[in-house]
């Protein structure tokens, strides 16, 4: 997970107050609703220039913040070393 892809999470993550945001955190615990998963994920797409098919996306892969990078990575927004 890269610096832009945690700003673009504590955009949208109205639970996180004070907490740390790490690769394993829980996105729903941390109020991603389904509201902010689309709003989140066209910034996302937009921001790392790719389209995640609906299919990484219902396998878990915004569950985490680290399954949401592997997303990424695997659209061919980044690169794996990030």
């Amino acid at each position: 997970m890269d610096e832009r892809l945690a700003a673009a999470l504590c955009r949208h993550l109205s639970h996180l107050g004070g907490q740390e945001l790490t690769p394993q955190s829980s996105l729903r615990e941390l109020g991603l609703d389904s509201l902010r998963a689309v709003t989140l994920l066209l910034e996302v797409e937009e921001e790392f220039a790719v389209t995640l098919p609906d299919s990484s996306l219902a396998d878990g892969g915004l569950e985490t913040p680290a399954a949401l990078w592997a997303a990424i990575v695997a659209a061919g927004g980044a690169s794996s070393a990030d």
